[in-house]
């Protein structure tokens, strides 16, 4: 899920904005080398001078006021109100793909249900048709059951439609809606 990911990257960023902060404690030490060389420097007295400079340089910060550990602190903090809104964001990415799953196999079971009513239906329409021959039944019922056949494949449309419509809600929750996820859902359909 891209809220997920991007929680996960901002907690990341907190972590290494505290790790950079707690290094200003530490003492800093650097290295330097020169090399300098002249020729004819002073006329006549001098052709030519070397002057090789190498050195190792360490500072340590002895008092700062607290202006360090107060960052630290809020470093801190700020780590912790990151891992918390992704925990947040986690539980609640968690719930929604529970209910967009149950959402779409009870939309999945009623498309399954739909197409039975039609089966039955069709049937129900030929035992009409039938009798209609025999003369027991007048042609009313056989527009009436005829009726209730067209009733059924609406139904059977809009719960397709339904549960089309929870397998993309579910995808997206998931994170599966970028390009080659949407190319894989309709490979599918």
């Amino acid at each position: 899920n891209p809220e997920l990911l991007a929680g996960k990257y901002d907690k990341s960023a907190a972590s290494s904005d505290l790790e950079s902060t707690e290094n200003e404690l530490l003492p800093q030490i650097s290295a330097y080398a020169s090399l300098n060389k002249q020729y004819d420097p002073q006329p006549g007295i001098v052709d030519q001078s070397n002057v090789n400079t190498v050195g190792i340089r360490a500072s340590l910060s002895l008092y700062q006021g607290g202006v360090i550990r107060s960052r630290i602190r809020q470093a801190k903090h700020e780590v912790f109100y990151q891992d918390s809104r992704y925990q947040e964001s986690l539980q609640r990415i968690k719930q929604s793909v529970l209910s967009d799953l149950e959402t779409y196999k009870s939309s999945k079971m009623l498309s399954k249900r739909r197409r039975d009513e039609i089966i039955a239906t069709e049937k129900a329409l030929e035992g009409v048709k039938e009798e209609v021959e025999l003369g027991q039944r007048s042609l009313l019922d056989v527009l009436d059951a005829d009726e209730e056949l067209i009733e059924a494949k609406i139904s059977l449309v809009n719960a397709q439609s339904n549960e089309i419509l929870n397998q993309f809600s579910l995808a997206k929750t998931l994170g599966l809606l970028c390009a080659d996820g949407v190319r894989e859902t309709f490979k599918k359909l």
